[in-house]
């Protein structure tokens, strides 16, 4: 009995060395919280959303209206619009946006009215309802605004 607690003994010496060499040997790497440490990748993040935006949105009471947009590094933009079968009036707004939570719609600060919702693509601008939504229905593609030069 005696011999066999020796034995267990030695084992638990040798293979407690081994550990500890193993252990001293690789050095232990600082753990990593993946859910704060790693930015999520969204258009403000990946995409080159700086530019002007062109295209003709629809109307109710007109052929519809050609708008252009550039949005701009330093968070303004400048938006000209002008109805199409109405007049040759080209409405120009300057002013600053932001960026929703998840980083991919710009929200336009507009001074008496219901800001302008815009969800950011690859070379496009999507404008979305009031609520920020994607407009459904058959015009719905009819929405997109493309990047100039691209």
């Amino acid at each position: 009995m005696r011999q066999i607690l020796l034995i267990g003994a030695a084992l638990l010496l040798i293979s407690g060395c081994g550990l500890k060499e193993k252990l001293e040997s690789k050095p232990q790497e600082p753990a990593i919280d993946s859910q704060t440490d790693v930015v999520q990748d969204n258009s403000l993040t990946s995409l080159d959303w700086a530019g002007t935006y062109k295209g003709i949105l629809p109307c109710a009471d007109c052929e519809g209206i050609e708008t252009v947009i550039t949005i701009k590094e330093e968070m303004t933009y400048i938006i000209k619009t002008k109805y199409l079968g109405k007049d040759d009036v080209v409405y120009e707004q300057k002013g600053d946006f932001l960026w929703n939570e998840e980083g991919n719609t710009i929200i336009l600060n507009e001074k008496n009215r219901t800001p302008r919702q815009y969800l950011v693509g690859e070379n496009y601008l999507l404008q979305l309802d009031l609520k920020g939504n994607k407009i459904t229905g058959e015009l719905a593609d009819k929405y997109f605004l493309h990047k100039e030069g691209k």
